[in-house]
């Protein structure tokens, strides 16, 4: 019984990408604007801001409230709260977080969150990511060695001689291919391949005289055998 001899090179895997942290409100951030909800000056110029007054001003002159100036002034006092993640596994490597809201908070209302809860949930959060991404990166460690033992293999192959040889790798028989470096190494013929002629494109384009750029279809032969 004749061994059977694939003629294509074994594929590498490809790696997966490590899971990125989602978007949380920073810890700093917030205590932060704890920290300036104490100063008085900081409480002065909201009131200011709250009745549209521009405080930055040395005339403290009247902007419109709600208008482009007045929102600009007051992102001072406002904290982006990012909350309700969602999470979903896809597969037993992947994890992903989706569906998170924004929401401003006004400095005066940021005790209003539990913040230590929400401190714990992020760190759940990254806890769960870097248990995912521990497995993805082992899974990757054993891709790099896959695709290493694959290049070597595919080195092998092409260092075969005659067209019967082949390299067992993972219980598939790898040959000779067809062709390699331009030489026709089917049935150990070792001829060249050359240019044998051009086929002139038919495609619609070039019937309607615009032009499809193409070079139309090139056909080779060995110069050995003239398959």
């Amino acid at each position: 019984m004749e061994t059977h001899i694939i003629r294509h090179y074994p594929h590498c895997k490809s790696q997966t990408k490590n899971i990125e942290y989602p978007n949380r409100t920073n810890k700093n951030n917030v205590n932060a604007i704890k920290e300036l909800s104490k100063d008085e000056e900081y409480n002065d110029n909201y009131k200011k801001w709250l009745s549209g007054i521009n405080y930055e001003s040395k005339t403290k002159n009247k902007i419109k409230i709600g208008g482009n100036l007045h929102m600009k002034l007051g992102k001072k006092f406002i904290l982006e709260h990012i909350a309700n993640h969602t999470k979903c596994y896809t597969d037993a490597c992947d994890l992903t977080y989706y569906s998170y809201s924004k929401k401003d908070i006004l400095f005066n209302n940021v005790n209003s969150i539990d913040w230590d809860n929400y401190f714990l949930e992020t760190e759940q959060i990254y806890s769960d990511i870097d248990i995912k991404n521990d497995i993805i990166n082992e899974n990757n460690k054993k891709i790099i060695e896959h695709n290493k033992k694959v290049n070597e293999i595919i080195d092998k192959i092409n260092l075969l001689e005659t067209w019967k040889q082949y390299i067992d790798f993972e219980g598939i028989n790898y040959g000779i291919p067809y062709i390699y470096n331009c030489i026709h190494r089917e049935n150990n013929c070792f001829g060249n391949i050359i240019l044998d002629y051009i086929k002139k494109c038919e495609c619609s384009s070039c019937e309607n005289w615009g032009g499809c750029g193409s070079n139309g279809i090139l056909y080779y032969k060995c110069d050995k055998c003239n398959k």
